[in-house]
Formats: structure tokens, C-alpha cells, sequence
């Protein structure tokens, strides 16, 4: 059934967790995020639901920045060339998208700002100078994946300075223990900077009352997410000192960005939104009169539960939160958990030129239970 046949009361939005453009897909990807959301979607239209599935590829952010700078190209061109070889994979394993966009189109990056401006004009966005770490032999601002260190929460080493693999934590800058420079090894120094944050900790009670009635939300990740909420949230620093992001809307912050977490959620937002007026269709009322799913792995479960509703709500929930958030745990490879980050993957392109898809397919849907256990 076409989402345009309207004869089911139903409708459905399916999204799965954005890719980095920074590297090919690998089959860990496949067993946490994409796959789920596949079979969930076939079997929807199978049911006769007005259903669309939409994804994109994270352009923006450091990781992306890393590896462009390394092999000597512009962010534009890197990312256009995963993007297109990404799609081509998933099409090869049969993932049925409806749309698949960019979080750096014109769509994503007008959704961004305008939430931008509405969360400043509704008090939920603040500035203040803070300390950054600054590489004097790269003469640049070393955000995120540009500082590796300690988890100050965990103690496990060689961590990204903007979260830890090993506890799920996120970090904010100046948190991260030891830390150097991932490009050079050298040890920072830390510099002012002008930088604008969210009011997170301002949303404690809304997000504490969404999580204790919304009934599909699995109990056991929503008494987790509460405990990080007892235990205080901190305001979030979404501002980043390198050029290639969502420029901030404002004539003083030229020259910054907004955090690549701040964006790539919107996506799901723009992309089906897009997608759908493509087709003739008024996507934001759909979007508001969906079942929204979005399918993700257990390493983004903060971003998906604190951040992602706290800007829908800092926004009057002009557009829905989730009924569904289905979290999954990790593909492991000889006890280590599969990482693209960490070069510890067998890529799905390598995979699929041995064994057809259904293979694959079969297998990961036998392995993989409905739980944040790693398999």
C-alpha cells in the first residue's frame, strides 16, 4: 500500500540512526539499527499502515572532518562520496527505504536554524566563555573526536573527548582526563571561547514525566535514563569551533557551528518531511499523526531520550515526540565490540560479495534479541 491509498487510520514513521559519512557500513550497524528497522517497516506495509521509512547520512561533525583532512579532500566531497556509496550497500542487503537524505541539505540545515532561533527566542539557550582545548602545533580548537583521553566517569582509556564508548556517558569539554591530540598526540592548552548551550537541566521534570508515561518505552533503558536524570543533568555545550556544521544563526557566533548532535535528530524530522511534500503531502501533519519509531543502537541512548525530546519540547512540540525508541545492544567480533572509530569491523560490502544478502539477513534477525544485550 501507497502512503498516498489512505484506507488505514494508521500512520507509521520509521527512522533509523544516521550513519557517519566517514566510512563504510559495517554489518555491526546492520544488526543494532538497520535491520530491525527493516522487518518492522516491511511488516507495516505488509499490514496495509501508511508507513514511510526515512534515514540520512551525519555529515557534519568532527569525525567527518578527521578523515576528510586526512585524505586531503573538502568535507564536501567526502561526505557526498560516502553517502552515495552507503546507499549503494544498503540497497545491496535489501534495506527498503523510502528516502534517505543529508543532515548538510538546504532542508536540514533551515529545520536546524529555525530550531535554533526558537529555542533562543524561548529562553532554553544561553551563552557564556568557557575554556577550550586549543593545539598550539595544529593551531586549531580541538573538539570532540580532535581530543582523546581518559572517561572521567569510567577511567577507561583512549576516549573521545565528546562521550565514552564504554559507559555511554556524554562529556562535556574540559571533562575528559589526559587528554591529547588525536592528529598530533601533543597535550592542549585551553583557550576562551564564546559558546552557546541548552538549558537540559531546565527539562528534568517534563523529560522525568514523558519517560514514566510513555508506556512504549522499554522499562528497564527508562529506569537508566532516570537515574542519569536523578542523579542532575548538565546544560549542553552545542556549540563547536571548526567551520564545517550548521552555522549558528547569529551575526556574533559567525565563524562557530552547532554540535553535530544538535542537527542529526532534526534529520529524521526534515528528511521525511521533504519526502513527503514531495509527494504532494502536507508532511508535517503526518509526522504529528504518526506512530514514530526511531531505531537506534544502546551507544545513543542519552542523545535519543534527554536531548532529542528536551528540543521538541523546548519547541512547544511543534512536532511529535516518539512512542517508540527500540534500542539494541552490539555486534561483538572476539570479545571487542565492532567499531568503524576502531577499525574493528567486517564491512558489509566485503560481506555481501561472498554470500548473498538473505544470508545475512537471516542470520542476524536469529542472533539478535530485543534488548540492549551484545551479542
Amino acid at each position: 500500500m501507497s502512503i498516498q491509498d489512505n484506507n488505514s487510520n494508521l500512520n507509521i514513521t520509521v527512522t533509523s540512526a544516521l550513519p557517519y559519512a566517514n566510512g563504510e557500513i559495517h554489518i555491526g550497524h546492520i544488526v543494532s539499527t538497520y535491520l530491525p528497522a527493516d522487518v518492522f517497516t516491511r511488516y507495516s506495509r505488509l499490514n496495509g499502515f501508511n508507513v514511510i521509512h526515512v534515514c540520512a547520512t551525519d555529515d557534519f561533525g568532527t569525525p567527518n572532518l578527521i578523515q576528510s583532512e586526512k585524505e586531503g579532500k573538502t568535507p564536501e566531497e567526502y561526505v557526498k562520496y560516502w553517502h552515495y556509496r552507503d546507499l549503494e550497500d544498503f540497497k545491496k542487503l535489501g534495506i527498503s527505504f523510502d528516502y534517505f537524505h543529508q543532515t548538510s541539505s538546504k532542508e536540514n540545515i533551515e529545520l536546524t536554524q529555525e530550531f535554533f532561533r526558537k529555542l533562543l527566542q524561548n529562553n532554553h539557550i544561553f551563552n557564556k566563555k568557557i575554556h577550550q582545548p586549543y593545539c598550539e602545533n595544529d593551531k586549531k580548537f580541538l573538539p570532540d573526536r580532535y581530543v582523546v583521553g581518559t572517561c572521567p566517569i569510567c577511567r577507561t582509556k583512549d576516549q573521545y573527548s565528546d562521550g565514552c564508548e564504554k559507559c555511554g556517558r556524554t562529556l562535556q569539554s574540559g571533562e575528559i582526563l589526559e587528554p591529547h591530540c588525536s592528529i598530533c598526540g601533543s597535550v592542549p592548552v585551553m583557550r576562551e571561547s564564546i559558546h552557546y548551550f541548552f538549558r537540559l537541566s531546565a527539562f528534568s521534570e517534563k523529560l522525568k514525566k514523558w519517560l514514566q508515561t510513555n508506556q512504549g518505552l522499554k522499562p528497564e533503558i527508562k529506569n537508566y535514563v532516570l537515574n542519569w536524570i536523578k542523579n542532575g543533568l548538565k546544560d549542553w555545550d552545542i556549540t563547536r569551533d571548526i567551520k564545517w556544521g550548521v552555522p549558528i544563526p547569529l551575526k556574533e557566533a559567525r565563524g562557530k557551528v552547532l554540535y553535530g548532535w544538535f542537527d542529526n535528530h532534526l534529520c529524521y524530522i526534515s528528511s521525511a518531511v521533504h519526502y513527503l511534500s514531495g509527494k504532494g503531502l502536507d508532511g508535517k501533519s503526518f509526522w504529528n499523526s504518526s506512530k514514530i519509531y526511531h531505531f537506534i543502537g544502546k551507544d545513543i541512548i542519552y542523545h535519543h531520550y534527554l536531548f532529542l525530546p528536551a528540543m521538541r519540547m523546548g519547541v512547544e512540540e511543534e512536532y511529535k515526540l516518539p512512542d517508540f525508541i527500540p534500542v539494541r545492544g552490539h555486534l561483538m567480533l572476539q570479545g571487542k565490540k565492532i567499531s568503524k572509530s576502531r577499525d574493528w569491523y567486517i564491512s558489509l560490502r566485503d560481506f555481501l560479495n561472498g554470500f548473498p544478502a538473505d544470508y545475512l539477513r537471516y542470520y542476524c534477525l536469529a542472533i539478535t534479541p530485543y534488548s540492549q544485550d551484545d551479542v
